[in-house]
């Protein structure tokens, strides 16, 4: 083997650096173009610029700001809606469709919903407990009027859910 290069992270928009950073694990199954599109796609929402950015609070410190997605959250950030894309990318090449079913307290559950709304590919079953999440994380799960999300209150907690 060969060593490759590095990319050039600094090198232009976030989206660009992702593309560089998938394109060789996605080869073969999907385009440059439509990379690039569910990428740029996936980003293109976050209310900063630079998606992610990093700050120098001092020489030794780094802040990576992580809450400038649309949702103002900081877990799943746009990974999980470019690989939502992904996913169904394949699953239509496939002529496949698949379920999941998270579980929830909360965040990662609106950040799941947000990702996975209106795909064509995927249908999506989440579950939240009753009464232990706040109105925004549910209206967040429960509003999106997706055909393929369908979100479910549960009696007890998220690590319930997981087991059953």
């Amino acid at each position: 083997m060969h060593p490759r290069p590095s990319p050039d992270f600094s090198a232009g928009p976030y989206w660009e650096v992702a593309v560089d950073v998938i394109r060789p694990f996605v080869a073969g199954e999907i385009s440059d173009a439509d990379l690039g599109r569910m990428a740029n796609e996936a980003y293109a929402t976050f209310r900063h610029p630079a998606v992610v950015p990093l700050s120098q609070n001092s020489p030794n410190q780094f802040v990576l700001e992580l809450f400038s997605r649309p949702d103002a959250g900081v877990q799943g950030r746009g990974d999980c809606k470019l690989i939502s894309r992904l996913m169904d990318q394949v699953l239509a090449q496939r002529s496949q469709r698949i379920t999941i079913v998270v579980a929830t307290s909360g965040d990662t559950g609106g950040a799941a919903v947000d990702a996975f709304a209106g795909l064509d590919n995927v249908d999506l079953i989440v579950l939240f407990p009753h009464g232990r999440i706040s109105d925004v994380q549910r209206r967040m799960m429960t509003t999106t009027g997706a055909a393929n999300v369908h979100a479910l209150v549960i009696e007890g907690n998220s690590t319930i859910a997981r087991q059953s």
